[in-house]
């Protein structure tokens, strides 16, 4: 009885075309074969197209010479020779594979035509040219033969020959040769040799096998070709998952990585959906865990709640260093940076005016007529409303006004200058941040400043170097000045510091102004404290899911609020963005995971509405069970049960790190598959 699988790929032994011969399972090419007079012929003969192979399945040659025993000494020499011929191929690898590619037309057409009865066509590519076929009798290599690729599998076997290394006789010995053969493929996977070498054994071992089965070389080569590619196939599935889930490209995957990293810097792990992006994954997580068995969902989404507030508590702690992050600490260390900035900005001005000092006598006269000219402004009333504007003058002015005319007239119109430099000094330390009579606070404070103009008259009157060092003391102390009003508008608040810590933050939303003021007023302690303080309070949850300790975190409420802060306010408080390892990069990655979780719908609201009536269905479904098992009726009792348990492992998957894992990564082509390739290439020359 005829095979089918042989008669398909077959073009039949009687056809006599040699080109055809080689892709045919020819049976009738072994019994020609003369393995005493021809060692080429007798290797090819041992290949699985050219043994004898009926199409029963019987060998031919079995019946005219017994198969020798198979012992681990013959098939290590069967292995030699097939290492030794399949590295003598490599170099003819171009031109078998060119070959193949010409030949390839013309095997499909006339398969199509056997299959269907119809005559067969000639060959128009030409067929395989014949490493020998130009030397009559038996192989033996010539010198020539060296500078021909093609032949130097020849040569390998007849040095094998010559070595004593037995031929392959048996079917197992012909698999392990085309298995050996298959090894020295493994030169082109560099990047896997082991595992290149490997899979083209594999490969080659299994086409051997097909053939020894009855296969044709088409058949022969598929089977090779699956057997070697596994790796591949494996990575291809495991690419198609990937473009399904998250999008094809590096930079979809690049995205995912983004995304674990993050949450990973921020101490917890995302499911499938949330790390890929992917809408798809995000609806099956949520209907999951919506559903009966979604334990694993809901464990994830109390776990990524517990481990990000657990993050955050460890940023206020470290900040912080043990003191308390509430408002009255955070508004009292304002104060004290304040107070240490005022007290280092006069010490600086002291110095400066001391440069001047050192240069000009302190009996330099100095004429203070600016100053004189501004108390007289200050303290004249208006006209016609004199008695009215008259008692709105303030008594210190007044007083002022009448004691220094009364200094200058006895000084002959003008002031040594030390004394003036120490009434500016005196009339510094009554201007105070916060005033019991503000008009006259805001008057001392142009005083201030016109018999600073007056000093620096004097000294530039002396000399350049006094000129200019005098110069550079009033371009001081202007720049003090607006530095400490700016910080008296929000420092030593009435109300305590709790006032103090809401007029600093209160304005973050709308730019850096005023954080920026208070943080350059503090030291690093200080402003390490301010920030905890402001960290701790983002992410605390609303009253009405607070604890009785209020330590109770929402990822939610911390993102919302880290959203109204403005990005120059989040510099100036937290550092800017791009320094990796500092405060702000850390806090970056802990926003990024937090955006991720509230773009995944999975995890949104696992204990709201839909669970609840998901776990309603879930009893339901149990409640079918038993009633189906109860009627007679178990197959039913077993597909509701056994939605149950999917369920459970397919949330399961959905929580793996190890599924986001394989996510994440890039897709390639194993570095095997160069080699198993090859290796079935290089089965060509071997069927002739």
């Amino acid at each position: 009885m005829s095979d089918p699988r042989t008669d398909f790929f077959a073009s039949g032994a009687a056809s006599g075309d040699p080109r055809t011969d080689f892709f045919a399972s020819g049976a009738a090419a072994a019994p020609q074969a003369n393995a005493s007079d021809d060692a080429r012929t007798a290797y090819f003969a041992s290949n699985g197209q050219n043994t004898g192979v009926s199409a029963g399945g019987s060998t031919a040659a079995s019946s005219e010479t017994p198969e020798p025993q198979e012992t681990a000494g013959r098939i290590a020499g069967v292995a030699a020779r097939g290492a030794a011929t399949g590295g003598a191929g490599l170099a003819a690898l171009p031109l078998r594979g060119a070959q193949a590619v010409a030949h390839l037309p013309f095997i499909v057409e006339n398969a199509v035509r056997r299959a269907i009865g119809a005559p067969e066509i000639q060959d128009i590519a030409g067929g395989y040219p014949s490493a020998a076929g130009t030397q009559a009798g038996p192989y033996k290599p010539q010198l020539s033969d060296f500078v021909h690729p093609e032949k130097w599998q020849e040569a390998a076997h007849y040095f094998a020959d010559k070595a004593g290394l037995p031929q392959a006789q048996t079917p197992t010995e012909r698999i392990v040769q085309k298995g050996a053969e298959a090894l020295p493929s493994a030169v082109l996977a560099p990047e896997a040799p082991i595992a290149g070498a490997l899979w083209s054994a594999a490969g080659g071992a299994t086409s051997q096998a097909a053939a020894e089965a009855g296969y044709g070389p088409v058949a022969q080569t598929v089977a090779g070709l699956t057997a070697g590619g596994l790796p591949a196939i494996g990575a291809g599935a495991a690419g198609g998952v990937r473009a399904i889930t998250r999008g094809v490209g590096e930079s979809a995957g690049a995205a995912v990585a983004a995304r674990q990293a993050a949450a990973e810097a921020s101490g917890t792990s995302l499911t499938a959906g949330q790390a890929t992006g992917s809408k798809l994954l995000q609806k099956v997580e949520s209907l999951s865990g919506n559903m009966w068995g979604s334990g694993p969902i809901h464990a994830a989404a109390e776990t990524q709640a517990n481990t990000l507030g657990e993050h955050v508590d460890g940023i206020v702690k470290n900040l912080s260093q043990g003191e308390e992050t509430t408002p009255t600490t955070a508004g009292a260390a304002m104060n004290r940076g304040a107070a240490d900035t005022r007290a280092a900005m006069k010490q600086a001005e002291a110095e400066a005016y001391g440069k001047v000092e050192a240069l000009v006598s302190p009996q330099q006269p100095i004429s203070v007529k600016s100053t004189l000219d501004k108390l007289n402004e200050l303290a004249a009333p208006t006209p016609g409303a004199e008695a009215t504007t008259g008692a709105l003058v303030s008594p210190t002015i007044a007083k002022l006004r009448e004691n220094l005319a009364a200094d200058v007239e006895q000084n002959g119109g003008t002031l040594p200058y030390s004394a003036a430099r120490q009434l500016r000094s005196a009339i510094g330390n009554q201007i105070s941040p916060l005033p019991s009579d503000p008009a006259a606070n805001r008057a001392l404070k142009q005083l201030y400043g016109m018999l600073s103009d007056d000093l620096r008259a004097g000294a530039s009157a002396v000399s350049p170097e006094a000129q200019t060092a005098a110069g550079s003391a009033d371009a001081l102390y202007k720049a003090n000045v607006a530095r400490r009003e700016a910080l008296d508008s929000i420092v030593d608040k009435a109300g305590g510091p709790e006032a103090v810590y809401q007029a600093a933050t209160s304005g973050l939303k709308n730019g850096a102004t005023k954080i920026s003021t208070v943080m350059s007023a503090m030291n690093p302690d200080q402003q390490k404290l301010l920030q905890a303080t402001v960290i701790n309070r983002l992410g605390r949850a609303a009253a009405g899911q607070q604890s009785a300790e209020g330590d109770v975190f929402n990822p939610s409420t911390f993102l919302g609020n880290w959203s109204k802060i403005a990005p120059e306010a989040k510099d100036a408080l937290f550092g800017r963005s791009g320094n990796p390892g500092d405060l702000r990069s850390g806090l970056d990655s802990l926003t990024k995971t937090l955006e991720t979780l509230r773009n995944s719908q999975a995890l949104r609201n696992p204990s709201g509405t839909g669970a609840v009536l998901g776990h309603l269905a879930g009893v339901g479904e149990i409640g079918g069970a038993v009633w189906s098992l109860l009627t007679g009726h178990p197959a039913a009792a077993a597909a509701l049960a056994g939605t149950t348990v999917g369920n459970a492992v397919l949330s399961r998957w959905l929580v793996n790190p190890k599924t986001v894992k394989l996510l994440a990564e890039t897709t390639k082509l194993p570095g095997s598959t160069p080699a198993v390739v090859a290796s079935q290439l290089g089965r060509g020359t071997d069927e002739e």
